[in-house]
């Protein structure tokens, strides 16, 4: 997660579909998040956001085991549905076109991981998605500034120049 949406958005502009493959392991994805989330996160509450736009076809657990996993862990899980709404099929050579969405396994995961589940449409629907999920689970966030130190070595360092020079100076008239 991060704060820096403007490199967030670059980053999702350059990625190439396709790139992870063609498989969806959904169950991985939520063991690996509540691992990383029971291993890194301090906090009361734990949530997991599953965006997918796939159905899970690969990996070592189902995605309702995982789910049970992360819930036994206390985490919560809210999916969001990706789709074009446009119909399955296959396109130039030969990948797997269309929505491909299992509405009903993720309310099953959200059901399960004490979450709702949500369907967006692409861009605006995503962003007003994203939008519920945040009143549902609004966050205060303590924002850390940190700041570069300021280094004062040059104080000091200004005062004996200043102090040679001085000194020099004083050598030459008397000199």
């Amino acid at each position: 997660l991060s704060l820096d949406t403007p490199t967030a958005a670059d980053m999702l502009r350059e990625a190439e579909v396709g790139l992870a493959g063609e498989k969806t392991a959904i169950g991985d994805a939520l063991a690996v998040a509540t691992e990383h989330l029971l291993d890194a996160s301090q906090a009361d509450e734990r949530v997991i956001v599953l965006l997918t736009d796939g159905e899970n076809n690969a990996g070592q657990l189902t995605p309702e085991q995982a789910a049970q996993l992360a819930a036994d862990a206390g985490i919560r899980i809210h999916t969001i549905g990706l789709s074009g709404d446009q119909p399955r099929g296959r396109g130039l050579f030969g990948r797997l076109l269309g929505s491909g969405l299992d509405r009903e396994q993720l309310q099953r995961l959200a059901t399960i991981g004490g979450g709702i589940s949500l369907v967006a449409q692409g861009g605006d629907s995503l962003a007003e998605v994203y939008a519920q999920l945040n009143r549902i689970e609004p966050q205060a966030i303590a924002e850390e500034y940190r700041l570069p130190p300021r280094e004062f070595f040059w104080w000091p360092l200004v005062a004996a120049l200043l102090f040679a020079v001085l000194q020099l100076l004083r050598e030459v008239h008397r000199g």
